[in-house]
């Protein structure tokens, strides 16, 4: 996780010249790129290991219960998510923004769908379950 902050972090700071542009020397052009690829290998090491750790775990919940009863269904999305994790720093011509703008708006839906499909079936988002 801190080589992921420091990335981010480096990423941003030299992503922008002094002027506003984002016209880079080769150098400082080959160093962005490498933070891409720190950020998304970072990312998706964490996440294929905490999918590694959950399917290592068997389930404590009572079959039927879950709005997604089947645990692979469930944590499928992780693995389309690493793919363009992997697949993102490829993309040459993205800004930095733009790029960590994807990354967090996938991280953001998979967290969704990780809360709605770990739900009960009856419950409700922010109203509580009927039966209680």
């Amino acid at each position: 996780m801190l080589v992921l902050d420091a990335s981010i972090k480096y990423l941003i700071q030299n992503s922008v010249t002094s002027s506003g542009s984002l016209v880079l020397g080769p150098d400082m052009a080959h160093s962005v790129f490498l933070a891409r690829w720190t950020i998304s290998a970072s990312l998706d090491s964490t996440l294929l290991w905490m999918t590694l750790r959950s399917l290592l775990n068997r389930s404590l919940d009572t079959p039927g219960t879950l709005l997604v009863d089947n645990r692979y269904i469930r944590m499928a999305p992780r693995a389309v998510v690493s793919v363009i994790f992997l697949c993102l720093p490829a993309v040459e011509d993205i800004s930095p923004y733009t790029f960590l703008t994807v990354i967090m708006a996938l991280l953001q839906s998979l967290i969704l769908w990780e809360l709605v499909a770990g739900m009960e079936k009856g419950a409700k988002l922010f109203e509580p379950k009927d039966s209680w």
